[in-house]
């Protein structure tokens, strides 16, 4: 798949690019690895960045708790996707509301592009 454009296409697409993760047994490092680079651009300290910060725990959650032996289960995959999507989306719509930066914005997406895509 090509990097998404924003946020929202990001969010469109997080089915079928957490699916082609799973595919290839990559989805547990690629949910990990959208956490560690998508969280630092959202410190706690900050009150809005609280609805999209918050989002990376239970990505995180889910990560730690796959299996090593690349074993994902299906009920793993649709949480993903569904994380990854209301991450996103959340990211959209506080970057609209004037909520978030548009470098925050920008570096979610570029966090999403690098690691889910």
């Amino acid at each position: 798949m090509p990097p998404a454009a924003n946020l929202r296409a990001a969010a469109n697409a997080s089915f079928l690019n957490c699916s082609n993760q799973f595919a290839v047994g990559a989805l547990k490092t690629a949910l990990a690895d959208f956490v560690t680079q998508g969280i630092v651009d959202f410190p706690d300290a900050v009150a809005n960045n609280r609805p999209v910060g918050n989002w990376f725990v239970p990505i995180q959650s889910l990560s730690t708790s796959m299996n090593a032996s690349l074993a994902f289960t299906l009920s793993q995959l649709d949480e993903a996707a569904n994380l990854v999507f209301r991450i996103c989306m959340a990211g959209d719509a506080m970057q609209t509301a004037g909520l978030i930066t548009a470098p925050q914005a920008a570096a979610l997406l570029a966090a999403y592009n690098a690691n889910i895509v």
